[in-house]
């Protein structure tokens, strides 16, 4: 630093303060700066601008938007009236017969003994037939190791049932 820098530099007193604006006010009037007035002006022409360019942006993008929205709407539309002539020739991954959405097509439809005849439906007794210990049992021990032991070898019985 400098003597400059550290030289004091006196402050006005509260007193001296208020007599200045008073002054001021009353006797003198400071001229803003010659050039101000240009750019406060070319600051609110590029405000403006910007202003005008985001609104343009916005309507085009609301454009596109409501484009997007009438093409889906279309294309929902034409699926609707293309579907009954396409789905006259689609064939059911689960039967290999013919589907066809006319309710008049002469297809029968397979009754549920029939249905249940194809499936194999495991009976009761293969389901359970490992000792699973009931929750009852489970929540009548008293250690926490208990529980836990219970709980494997709850899943254990689970995964055998399934792996078969």
């Amino acid at each position: 630093m400098s003597d400059k820098d550290k030289e004091y530099i006196p402050y006005l007193t509260d007193q001296e303060l208020s007599y200045l604006i008073e002054d001021t006010e009353k006797n003198m009037m400071v001229a803003a700066p010659p050039d101000m007035a240009g750019e406060l002006l070319d600051k609110i022409e590029a405000f403006e601008k910007k202003r005008e360019s985001d609104r343009q942006q916005k309507v085009i993008e609301y454009r596109h938007f409501c484009i997007r929205v009438s093409v889906a709407v279309a294309a929902a539309i034409a699926i609707i009236c293309v579907a009954p002539m396409v789905s006259s020739g689609l064939r059911s991954p689960l039967s290999d017969q013919f589907v066809s959405m006319k309710t008049d097509a002469g297809t029968q439809i397979p009754s549920r003994e029939d249905v249940l005849a194809k499936e194999k439906i495991p009976q009761r007794e293969e389901v359970v037939k490992n000792d699973i210990p009931t929750k009852e049992a489970i929540l009548s021990k008293n250690g926490i190791t208990d529980s836990i032991r219970d709980s494997h070898l709850i899943s254990d019985a689970y995964s055998r049932n399934n792996d078969r």
